[in-house]
């Protein structure tokens, strides 16, 4: 019996996992890597590979700037502690490398008028006896960020958040006066300028839940993309963001490698346009460029 039981239990390579993978397949994959730098030798042909990645890359540019969404948790302890954040001049994110500017609503202005939305809603659901969980997160945050090459003024990105404030108040079905008193936005002049959006759950004693969902976050991506259009007449279909320097590699080697790859990306680049094909002596490289331009 005891033998069955081994013979039951024995596993063959083939049904092995690791990460959620075949051992083959991670064995296949490394096998690959491994070999694809030995077949790929010449430096020209290593490099004309990599500017062809480079090139059918800055072709598609960015789909959307980034906007990020979250909500804001703990009750009123959570709204109040998220708002100083916001607004704190001395904080160490923000010391020294941050300028914050008031776009609109002040602190306790906007955690009054919050906190005594859901408190009336909460009172009325008493009242109603309706049963239910009390809501334990009182707003969502939006953060509106654009890349560290990419400045605006501080005029551009009022209105810039005007608009997302207009998108966003047809897509509630909230008045503008009404939807004013229950959101606050500021701008972090830094590194990577960005606007925060806080926006309260309950308006006027209705929980907005469409305002956590993934159609609203879909509607402020575009609504954004429009604004820095409009305003700035920059496309994020057209920009191409720089390669960043990973933290274990060297920048004296990442600024060498780079101006390097640059240089070939530029030279691959006359050879689609149609000029300058023989600067590379390799006949393997002309047939790439001209599989490029078709």
């Amino acid at each position: 019996m005891s033998n069955f039981c081994c013979a039951k239990t024995r596993s063959k390579p083939e049904n092995l996992f690791l990460y959620g993978l075949p051992i083959w397949k991670l064995i296949s994959f490394g096998v690959v890597c491994d070999l694809l730098p030995k077949l790929i030798n010449t430096r020209y042909l290593q490099f004309s590979f990599l500017c062809f990645i480079e090139i059918r890359t800055n072709e598609n540019g960015m789909k959307n700037w980034t906007v990020i969404a979250e909500p804001v948790r703990d009750e009123h302890s959570g709204i109040c502690s998220y708002l100083n954040y916001l607004t704190a001049k001395n904080h160490k994110n923000h010391r020294g490398i941050t300028r914050i500017i008031p776009i609109h609503n002040s602190v306790e202005r906007y955690i009054n008028n919050c906190i005594s939305e859901v408190t009336q809603r909460n009172l009325e659901r008493a009242k109603s006896k309706k049963g239910g969980r009390n809501i334990t997160s009182y707003a969502q945050s939006f953060v509106f960020t654009l890349p560290p090459d990419i400045k605006l003024s501080d005029m551009q990105w009022y209105q810039v958040s005007k608009h997302i404030f207009s998108d966003l108040s047809d897509y509630l079905l909230v008045d503008k006066e009404l939807l004013l008193k229950s959101c606050f936005i500021n701008l972090h002049d830094q590194k990577n300028q960005h606007i925060n959006l806080v926006v309260n759950k309950v308006i006027n004693g209705e929980v907005k839940r469409e305002i956590q969902r993934k159609g609203a976050l879909k509607l402020l991506k575009k609504s954004f993309n429009a604004a820095v259009l409009k305003y700035s007449n920059i496309n994020c279909l057209k920009y191409v963001p720089e390669t960043q320097r990973t933290k274990r590699y060297s920048q004296f080697y990442f600024n060498e490698n780079k101006a390097e790859i640059n240089e070939k990306s530029r030279a691959v680049i006359e050879i689609v346009s149609g000029g300058a094909e023989n600067n590379f002596p390799n006949k393997t490289i002309k047939k790439r460029a001209r599989r490029l331009q078709c």
